[in-house]
């Protein structure tokens, strides 16, 4: 066998890996069509109340609560997404519950999607590769002025879901 065939041999089976390699791997882009996204939820109570008599106010003591929750998405129907249908189904995400903060990352298809709390609703995009946080946000408890005095209510609720501004929508 002469040298030129055996370097000839040696570059076509270089070359044949090398394609096998390429096979294999499909592009970036198509690897990870979604992102990964960190929901959060942390969770405050009133634990006190003081009349402040200057002011005519109350001043309010707060400590963490039990942050363990459960949310809904759900896929926005009609929106131009990089995935079928059948990999952008509703799911139901649970944080954890421990006290004042928990938080889990989750991998969510791209497109636009509905997410469901208790009493809150909103809309969000995903984009490819594109990060970011959804956060959940719960007050117990508040303190009002009563007749001179500050009295606590800790049937008052106040819940809030919020994601950076470029993903709210579904457009």
């Amino acid at each position: 066998m002469s040298r030129a065939s055996v370097i000839v041999g040696f570059a076509l089976t270089l070359g044949a890996s090398s394609l096998l390699a390429a096979a294999k791997a499909p592009p970036s882009s198509l690897q990870t069509p979604g992102a990964v996204l960190q929901f959060s939820h942390s969770h405050e109570r009133v634990l006190g109340c003081t009349y402040q008599p200057a002011t005519e106010n109350c001043a309010e003591r707060w400590g963490p609560a039990a942050a363990g929750v459960t949310l809904s998405l759900s896929p926005v129907e009609r929106r131009l997404v990089s995935q079928p249908h059948h990999e952008r189904v509703p799911t139901t995400i649970s944080l954890p519950n421990r006290e004042g903060k928990s938080a889990q990352e989750v991998r969510v298809e791209s497109g636009a999607w509905s997410l469901s709390w208790l009493d809150q609703q909103l809309t969000f995009r995903v984009e490819p590769q594109r990060n970011f946080g959804v956060q959940l946000k719960t007050i117990s408890g508040a303190c009002v002025v009563e007749s001179g005095r500050c009295v606590r209510h800790d049937e008052a609720v106040v819940r809030s879901v919020s994601v950076p501004a470029a993903f709210l929508g579904s457009h």
